[in-house]
């Protein structure tokens, strides 16, 4: 809830780490699980995360599987709880999972971070909850 807070507090901005961590790592790997990992607004306006992970996770094999796994119960969660604002990078990840299509890990990242981005904007702007 840093969000609601910061310029109270005297701050002109605040960290967050809500999917991505604290920590930099600048190599891939392959990964035993995808994990799909959605901000979104609760009713008190303080953020929370959701996360989807594949099923598949006994070795690094077939991560585009593995994807689709994640992916396909988060369209079950978008589709069913309607909790979050549909951002372009969650409407991307949504035509994805229409189309069958996958975008390889890196892009998975950067569209997760692109509905975050957005997300925020729209929470700083005060778009969300008026």
């Amino acid at each position: 809830d840093a969000h609601l807070y910061y310029r109270s507090e005297g701050y002109v901005g605040f960290a967050d780490y809500s999917i991505i961590g604290d920590s930099y790592n600048a190599a891939g790997f392959a990964p035993y699980a995808v994990a799909i990992h959605i901000v979104y607004p609760a009713i008190d306006k303080s953020l929370r995360v959701r996360h989807f992970v594949s099923d598949s996770n006994q070795d690094i094999n077939n991560p585009a599987q593995k994807f689709y796994q994640a992916l396909k119960k988060m369209v079950e969660w978008y589709e069913n709880e309607r909790v979050v604002p549909l951002t372009l990078g969650l409407k991307i990840l949504l035509d994805h999972y229409q189309a069958q299509t996958y975008p390889g890990l890196g892009s998975l990242k950067k569209l997760t971070i692109m509905h975050h981005l957005e997300l925020m904007g729209k929470l700083l702007d005060g778009g969300l909850f008026v």
